[in-house]
């Protein structure tokens, strides 16, 4: 477990750098990686939409890493679709279901159901 939790932070490491060098900075609620303190209180969040997910079982957890201080759940597996929760590191849920490229999955956390990109999260799949 330790070699895939290393392996899951420099792919994360190399995607936030990837996203430094090559965008120029864009709004918090842009990007799954922005910060629980960008999404506004009073935020209008939109349900997530299941119908684009295959159904897969398992379970969730939210990777820690000293760089993430929150995630935000999105109501369609792309990056810049509308805000439907956050979840912080270490919060664990269920898997729903994932996309057709298999690189966005959708999780439920604290009663909030919405797409997460899966290098965010540990896996464990029902057998």
């Amino acid at each position: 477990m330790p070699k895939r939790q290393t392996l899951l932070l420099i792919l994360l490491a190399a995607l936030l750098a990837a996203c430094a060098t090559a965008t120029p900075a864009a709004p918090a609620t842009a990007t799954p990686l922005a910060g629980a303190a960008d999404l506004a209180a009073d935020a209008t969040l939109v349900p997530a939409d299941p119908a684009l997910a295959t159904p897969v079982a398992g379970w969730v957890k939210v990777i820690t890493s000293s760089q993430i201080k929150a995630v935000l759940l999105r109501s369609q597996p792309e990056p810049k679709s509308a805000v439907a929760g956050r979840a912080l590191p270490g919060e664990s849920g269920e898997l729903l279901g994932q996309d057709a490229s298999g690189t966005w999955l959708l999780v439920t956390i604290r009663q909030q159901t919405g797409w997460l990109p899966v290098e965010l999260l540990e896996i464990t799949f029902e057998q």
